[in-house]
């Protein structure tokens, strides 16, 4: 089992390092989207709550991630049948399915951001 963990970790880090550059992406375009097209005042508390969010939101997938990886195993320990593969499936799509959430959502931010930064300037 602690192979497992390990290995979802692993793929973890990697769903984490693509959330961070859509996290970043959809972070860079809201600060100019909110300085310069709405004329809002950027403070440092709003960095840090979206900093934080962000961490919030990649600790929160990963505890989420191991307790279902580790679901199957306990399942099995108590007397269930658990094919192998199965297990295997199940820590790879609940990886996948957490994590795409979170991306999906700043991916669509940060278009919607994109969009409204292009329609003002096209404006001018």
């Amino acid at each position: 089992m602690l192979d497992l963990i390990l290995g979802n970790l692993r793929d973890i880090g990697y769903a984490s390092i693509l959330l961070a550059i859509v996290w970043l992406a959809n972070f860079l375009l809201d600060v100019y989207y909110n300085i310069k097209i709405i004329n809002q005042c950027w403070s440092c508390k709003n960095i840090w709550d979206d900093i934080i969010r962000f961490l919030a939101v990649c600790a929160g997938v990963t505890l989420l991630t191991i307790a279902i990886s580790a679901f199957p195993r306990f399942i099995s320990m108590v007397g269930l049948t658990v094919p192998e593969e199965y297990v295997d499936v199940m820590s790879i799509l609940t990886i996948v399915a957490l994590f795409a959430k979170g991306i999906y959502e700043y991916t669509s931010r940060a278009i919607e951001k994109l969009n409204g930064i292009l329609k003002k300037e096209l404006k001018e």
